[in-house]
């Protein structure tokens, strides 16, 4: 049984972490730097924040992700982050280092910023499946991901805002994915992972500046078979953004379902607190009990 699983996770590990984390996040209406280089620094302070989700809570070997970035500005217009990326699910784990650079293009009435990232990965797996008397550690599949495999990614992203609270959002994620790896035979085309959003922030009422959020975003990330995720949110926010709270509904195509999720932060004197917790509407979620996702971060500096 165990060599079934393991030859399981062999075949569908590469397509599952191609470009995953994109797809999973779902506090990049908080963060939005977190699936977009283009919107780093986008409030032009200095900020540090932690992202830890783990799907499939409950579950044992679920997926647990966390993710570690700084972003601030060198300047009035040019940005830049780095990042630190570690994913594991089962005996299979990934790392990442990522550093990036955003550049904003300033008009009378709105803002562009233009974004590009450059990570190395690595994906292998643990040390203790491979102690497993029952495995070839002579087996060629074997070997080569005892060793692990390591990749050259670039990233691209726009992020757009207006005066009237209008955002857009435009990303391709590893549009340029080069392995490092000798013996690394997989295909990598370009340009076949697509992020595209935008929203409109409403203020209700400026007393307790109260504003309403809703967005629409569609994400394609890359596999043999990709998938496209439709997420529509509405987020709330109260108190200058030091509250928040807000819902969001994933689609998903290729038998994934859809999924509800409901998000709750606070934020005071530049330190944040952001959680969401989801659930999916298929048959798998009664093995599990749903997905949890926490932000912590600390901003400071001038606007």
């Amino acid at each position: 049984m165990r060599n079934i699983l393991f030859g399981l996770m062999i075949c569908l590990f590469p397509l599952y972490s191609a470009a995953q984390e994109h797809a999973e996040y779902n506090h990049y209406v908080i963060y939005p730097s977190l699936i977009n280089p283009g919107a780093i620094t986008k409030e032009n302070l200095h900020s540090v924040f932690v992202n830890y989700r783990t799907h499939w809570s409950g579950f044992d070997n679920n997926q647990n992700l966390i993710t570690l970035q700084y972003e601030g500005p060198l300047s009035e217009k040019a940005g830049i982050s780095a990042r630190i990326f570690n994913e594991k699910i089962a005996s299979l784990s990934r790392f990442k280092a990522q550093l990036g650079y955003a550049y904003k293009l300033k008009f009378e009435n709105y803002t562009i910023g233009l974004g590009l990232s450059g990570e190395y990965e690595t994906r292998k797996l643990s040390s203790d499946i491979l102690q497993d008397p029952n495995l070839d550690p002579n087996d060629p599949v074997v070997a080569s991901f005892a060793g692990g495999y390591s990749y050259f990614n670039a990233n691209f992203g726009a992020h757009a805002t207006s005066k009237k609270g209008i955002f857009v959002d435009f990303a391709l994620p590893k549009f340029i994915i080069a392995p490092f790896t000798e013996g690394d035979n997989g295909e990598y085309p370009l340009l076949q992972s697509f992020i595209i959003g935008g929203g409109k922030r409403f203020n209700i009422d400026e007393n307790v500046k109260f504003g309403v959020i809703p967005s629409i975003y569609v994400r394609k990330i890359y596999s043999d078979n990709p998938p496209t995720y439709i997420d529509f949110n509405l987020l709330f926010s109260f108190l200058e953004n030091n509250l928040v709270g807000g819902l969001m509904y994933k689609v998903g195509t290729n038998g994934l379902g859809s999924a509800l999720g409901l998000t709750l932060g606070a934020s005071f004197k530049g330190i944040s607190l952001n959680y969401s917790y989801d659930a999916a509407f298929y048959k798998f979620q009664q093995y599990n009990n749903g997905s949890h996702e926490l932000t912590v971060g600390v901003s400071f500096g001038k606007q």
